[in-house]
């Protein structure tokens, strides 16, 4: 029999339990106590889960020393259970995994090169023909079958071979190496890509400067970037406009350069120049100036240094502003095995 004190509390639980709960405790219960249960839950109002939380606490205070026994188990069980859920979250924090997010550390486990197929191709192979045949062999382990045949196809023979034979003995993967690979190849792939992101203006004010810089100049700035960062010297050196670059125009970009560049610069600029950057100049100029141009270059005095370098700058200057404005469209930017633009596949 419940005894009158704990009836009120008794009927605000069994209230907030669903009935079939609650009706499944009344009939424990004898006539005496269910008669006056169902009294009071019938008398009471709308109930909160504060109330419900009251009612528990003052029941399990009446219920004496023996109850207290229990509350103590119930507090080393909550304990554990949060220390659980404290240590989980913080292994989660190391992972990268925010609270309320999925964890995508599996997926991670499962595919963890899948960044390299959202590369062109022919970055993959550059990015893995470096790396030792153990752990090209690890890789393709993990990489789609046509992915990775496609990969094994852009590898010198040689190095094919021998990752094929690495492939043959590969009893385990090991995957801490694997991240370690992962992380490494992800890293050489972002700078890669990031020469790209330097801001095109930055590239192209750094270029235009190292045109018009002077050779010693020139050769120093680029033995530095060399040790510095190499990729971002190839992608600078060929930017680099130079007085040779004229080979590279069309006739009438020539032309159109003939007209922008005063006549008395271009005797001491071609004098730097290669004899069919000359030939190309003279060809598209008319035969009378070909003729003077082609005597004030045979008089001139070839160590005549800063008069070379101030023409030269000259006729840079104009190729640059001319590109610039559209005129010229013939001098690029290099494309071939070490031009480090557009890898990432849009």
């Amino acid at each position: 029999m419940i005894e009158q004190p704990s009836i009120k509390e008794a009927a605000i639980i069994l209230k907030s339990l669903p009935q079939e709960h609650a009706e499944r405790v009344l009939a424990r219960l004898d006539r005496d106590s269910q008669r006056r249960l169902h009294s009071t839950m019938a008398q009471s109002k709308t109930i909160s889960a504060h109330d419900v939380s009251l009612a528990a606490d003052q029941l399990l205070a009446d219920s004496g020393t023996e109850f207290v026994v229990d509350q103590d188990k119930a507090e080393d069980k909550k304990k554990k259970r949060w220390r659980g859920a404290y240590e989980r979250r913080k292994v989660d924090r190391r992972a990268g995994v925010r609270s309320g997010q999925p964890d995508r550390r599996k997926r991670a486990d499962s595919k963890p090169f899948d960044f390299l197929e959202r590369l062109d191709d022919d970055l993959v192979v550059r990015l893995l023909e470096v790396e030792h045949p153990i752990n090209i062999a690890q890789v393709i382990l993990t990489l789609d079958p046509a992915f990775a045949s496609m990969i094994m196809r852009g590898l010198d023979l040689p190095l094919r071979i021998s990752v094929m034979r690495r492939l043959c003995e590969v009893e385990e993967i090991d995957q801490v190496k694997l991240m370690e690979l992962r992380y490494e190849l992800k890293m050489r792939a972002n700078k890669v890509n990031m020469i790209e992101s330097y801001t095109r203006k930055g590239v192209d004010v750094a270029s235009d400067l190292l045109s018009l810089a002077d050779e010693r100049t020139q050769k120093s700035l680029i033995a530095y970037m060399n040790q510095t960062d190499p990729d971002l010297k190839e992608y600078l050196e060929m930017r680099t406009i130079s007085i040779q670059d004229i080979a590279k125009l069309t006739d009438t970009e020539t032309k159109v350069l003939l007209q922008r560049v005063d006549t008395s610069a271009w005797a001491p600029a071609l004098r730097a120049a290669t004899l069919s950057v000359q030939q190309k100049v003279i060809k598209n100029m008319v035969p009378a100036a070909g003729e003077i141009l082609s005597s004030e270059m045979a008089e001139f005095d070839p160590l005549d240094e800063p008069k070379i370098q101030d023409a030269t700058f000259a006729v840079i200057r104009a190729i640059l502003d001319l590109r610039k404005r559209g005129r010229i469209t013939s001098i690029k930017v290099a494309t071939g095995s070490n031009d480090t633009r557009g890898h990432f596949k849009t």
